[in-house]
């Protein structure tokens, strides 16, 4: 009888143990290493031209998936192609996105725009990024997003900062 109140108690013991798990997941593994790609709006979407300026103690993130001009804040008039678009503290380390619907002003705050000209924004708040290098002149960063069904794109890039 001693025995199977034992083997109770270790029962009990790893279920509990085992509901809580080990170490929360690092979404930052998740991200490729390669140039941000995913879907957007459901058709496939790849990264190939980013812009990113500083003010103060700020980024303003913009991706592109077609040509644009040299340090260029929105995609040629009449485009019809999608880009991403944030702002975030200009320091390394990772940021989950998210956002607060009781404290817009909280610091915590994170998101990305998925837009979707001429006027569609779908804004996710299921993710991370991860700044990895930081200068002057240039910043390494790995992110990936999620903003409902047909939105999603993981990647790195390193790419100069905007005078």
């Amino acid at each position: 009888m001693q025995t199977l109140a034992r083997c109770g108690v270790i029962l009990a013991a790893a279920v509990i143990f085992g509901a809580c798990g080990g170490p929360a997941h690092d979404r930052a593994d998740d991200i490729k290493p390669e140039a941000p790609s995913g879907t957007f709006a459901g058709t496939p979407w790849t990264m190939t031209h980013a812009t990113v300026s500083k003010s103060d103690s700020k980024l303003s993130v913009r991706l592109f998936s077609e040509p644009v001009a040299d340090c260029a804040q929105f995609p040629p008039e009449g485009s019809t192609a999608g880009y991403l678009l944030w702002t975030m503290p200009a320091e390394l380390g990772r940021r989950s996105l998210k956002l607060s619907l009781t404290d817009f002003s909280s610091p915590d705050n994170q998101t990305i725009t998925f837009v979707t000209p001429p006027s569609s924004n779908n804004i996710s708040v299921d993710g991370i990024i991860n700044v990895t290098q930081l200068t002057d002149t240039s910043v390494t960063f790995g992110f990936l997003a999620k903003a409902g069904t047909g939105y999603d794109v993981n990647g790195t890039i390193t790419t100069k900062i905007c005078p």
